[in-house]
């Protein structure tokens, strides 16, 4: 009760004194979380509850080479698609949680800050456009009977370009959750948690792909993206969520502590 009574007369502070509360970055940073952590989750179970009819993971009959088969289209398309929606949002809410979490510790953790928000988006910026393609040139192809031209883009190649992104954007990410475990604060025991929940994120990201190309070689497919999203995934659902406990509990604004500047 006590923060939302303190939110409650942050919001009837003139923007004279403190500008909008909107623009205040802790509270940009608490509503971006929150977005971002939802979405992670809804990411998660629809890409659990999507059926993949292809590369060596397929649930039921699986589609053999070119992937153009009219039965994928008729039991597939769009439905092996949709996990994406939820995904380009939870993409763009960890852009503005990582913009706003920059801002919010003032000099102490304006490094960490950066970092973070520059692989985020590059992360993101690759698998944006990885779903772009997807959405907007495969499945319609797929549909459009012209499957044999976008093999080598399709999702349901496991040695094709949506894949070779899918890897790389996440591995970057997994650079990003680095910088935002740096950059997050510690003043509460959420805020530690998230922390924590990140650090450990990051790591396994950016371990798993180096690990599980010397043990599988060729054979990759689709192995590191399974492991990779659902790692990324589950540190954005609960990392997130911590963190936006975390935000929301502390003062409106950079700590004094961090926005002094450093003793001469």
């Amino acid at each position: 009760m006590a923060s939302v009574a303190g939110l409650a007369r942050a919001a009837r502070v003139s923007p004279g004194e403190h500008g909008a509360v909107w623009s205040d970055p802790r509270r940009a940073a608490a509503i971006a979380a929150a977005a971002t952590g939802g979405l992670a989750s809804l990411a998660l179970i629809a890409g659990a509850l999507t059926p993949v009819p292809g590369g060596g993971v397929c649930t039921g009959a699986c589609a053999p080479y070119p992937f153009d088969d009219p039965a994928l289209v008729r039991d597939f398309v769009p439905v092996s698609f949709a996990w994406m929606i939820p995904a380009v949002g939870m993409l763009v809410a960890l852009i503005v949680f990582a913009a706003s979490l920059g801002l919010v510790r003032g000099t102490a953790g304006r490094l960490a800050g950066r970092l973070a928000l520059a692989f985020t988006l590059v992360g993101a910026s690759v698998l944006l456009v990885d779903y772009a393609v997807q959405l907007a040139v495969v499945a319609p192809s797929l549909l459009h009977g012209e499957g044999a031209a976008v093999v080598g883009l399709s999702l349901f190649n496991p040695h094709g370009v949506f894949v070779g992104l899918e890897d790389l954007g996440y591995w970057v990410l997994g650079l990003g959750f680095l910088g935002v475990a740096s950059a997050l604060g510690s003043a509460s025991r959420p805020e530690r948690i998230a922390r924590w929940v990140f650090l450990v994120g990051g790591v396994l990201a950016l371990a798993a792909l180096p690990v599980l190309a010397a043990a599988l070689g060729a054979d990759l497919g689709y192995t590191y993206e399974i492991v990779v999203i659902t790692v990324v995934d589950l540190t954005l659902a609960v990392g997130c969520a911590c963190a936006a406990v975390g935000l929301a509990r502390s003062p409106l604004g950079p700590r004094a502590a961090d926005a002094q500047p450093a003793a001469r």
